[in-house]
């Protein structure tokens, strides 16, 4: 996942958020409040090779990762190839998404579910595939 903020120096901001979502910037605070709503935690932190991500989590479990990009939210879960049926078969789920989910190809032993958001209708997206997530296991 790439990221609008490469540079270990310049930490992700609201203001630097907003700027760099433009016309998006208001699917960062939905996003972050729908993963509070599901008792999940987001926060920053810089890594050499993909620069600041957001990581959402719940105790020690990485629910999902966060990438601000230029006008765009990128959110990525990861899944055990065992789930690929059930995302695939959830009704909860888009149909374009299921389709794309049943094609792609593992990352080593994962499954990542890739979501770009651009606006807040993007987000139901994310709440059913984050619903599946949080009941995985």
């Amino acid at each position: 996942m790439g990221s609008a903020f490469k540079e270990a120096s310049i930490e992700p901001t609201d203001a630097r958020i907003r700027e760099a979502l433009g016309s998006s910037a208001d699917v960062w605070a939905q996003a972050v409040a729908l993963f509070e709503d599901a008792s999940a935690s987001v926060s920053w932190r810089y890594y050499r090779d993909g620069g600041w991500l957001a990581r959402a989590s719940r105790g020690k479990t990485t629910v999902a990762w966060l990438a601000v990009e230029e006008d765009l939210l990128k959110i990525a879960f990861y899944f055990a190839q065992r789930h690929r049926e059930v995302l695939t078969d959830s009704e909860a789920i888009p149909h374009e998404l299921q389709e794309r989910i049943a094609v792609e190809p593992m990352m080593g032993k994962v499954l990542p579910v890739s979501i770009e958001v651009r606006d807040s209708t993007d987000l139901a997206r994310v709440a059913s595939v984050l619903a599946i997530k949080l009941s995985a296991k």
